[in-house]
């Protein structure tokens, strides 16, 4: 459960960053950032389930 909540944390920066930097017009390394944010937030879930899983068993 530590590394997907790391995951999570890191996932919502980029998310905040990525926003700012769209707001004040620089589109190309913010739009990356959010697109990136999304894929750490995938891996953060699909990690997430797979812990879960694993301390069920």
């Amino acid at each position: 459960m530590k590394r997907s909540k790391g995951l999570l944390i890191v996932g919502l920066l980029m998310i905040s960053i990525g926003t700012s930097l769209v707001a004040i017009q620089n589109f190309g390394i913010g739009l990356f950032l959010l697109i990136s944010a999304v894929v750490v937030l995938l891996f953060a879930l699909v990690i997430g389930a797979k812990e879960k899983r694993a301390s069920k068993n």
